[in-house]
């Protein structure tokens, strides 16, 4: 069974360091707000949640990590710690949007099967998406992630929009939404947190029967800024 895989699970991607283990049946994990400091925490984090579930590392079937959107630093972080220990131990790895562990984690709480996900990153910009969970038990919608530069978008991004949705993100609080097809439901949830991607994790192995250990792993950077240009970048972290 997928629940007896022993997975240890890492999330840097936004504004907090999150970390979790599924061990015996359990999931261990620690989460703590760490905005523009994950590298001061993640290390201790991980070491902590391990001597929290009492097991090695050699125990470790897989390793999962989120690998964007959210912030530049965080992601790269992130995967550079899962992959590294990947290589040392041997252990497969596993990666998933971080817009797909947000909509597990509203699932878990809502099921709702639909979300749409904005992350405000300044007065005006943000990152963006839809997500639907499939019969199987997977999130289908990587393919609508995007930046935008202007909040008064959001209107004609969700046009089409019907039934019920989930609303995840920091900028649904202040949106004021009046649409008659469309119930947004306000779930509040603004960071992902590990024991989610464990979830998602478990609904991928369920599904694939074939898993190979990645050496290199894809990491989604929506935004990229220098002075003069916004670059949409898909960048590959290679050591």
């Amino acid at each position: 069974m997928n629940s007896d895989k022993t997975i240890l699970a890492i999330d840097t991607s936004l504004n907090a360091c999150s970390v979790a283990v599924s061990y015996d049946n359990k999931i261990y994990t620690l989460f703590k707000l760490t905005p523009k400091k994950h590298e001061k925490y993640i290390i201790k984090m991980i070491n902590n949640v391990l001597k929290l579930a009492k097991i090695h590392l050699k125990k470790i079937d897989f390793i999962a990590c989120t690998i964007g959107p959210g912030s530049f630093t965080g992601i790269r972080i992130g995967i550079s710690i899962a992959q590294t220990l990947s290589m040392i131990h041997e252990i497969p790895l596993l990666s998933f949007s971080t817009f797909q562990v947000l909509s597990e984690q509203s699932w878990i709480k809502y099921h709702v099967f639909r979300t749409i996900i904005a992350i405000k990153l300044s007065k005006n910009s943000f990152l963006w998406g839809k997500y639907c969970r499939n019969k199987h038990g997977l999130w289908i919608g990587a393919h609508t992630e995007k930046y935008f530069n202007n909040i008064k978008k959001i209107p004609q991004l969700i046009k089409n929009c019907k039934g019920i949705w989930a609303a995840i993100g920091t900028i649904w609080k202040h949106y004021i939404f009046q649409k008659k097809s469309m119930k947004l439901l306000n779930t509040n949830i603004t960071t992902p947190q590990a024991k989610y991607i464990i979830f998602c994790a478990r609904s991928y192995l369920k599904n694939i029967y074939i898993i190979k250990l990645h050496v290199y792993i894809l990491s989604i950077y929506l935004i990229f800024r220098s002075p003069f240009f916004i670059y949409k970048i898909l960048s590959f972290i290679i050591f």
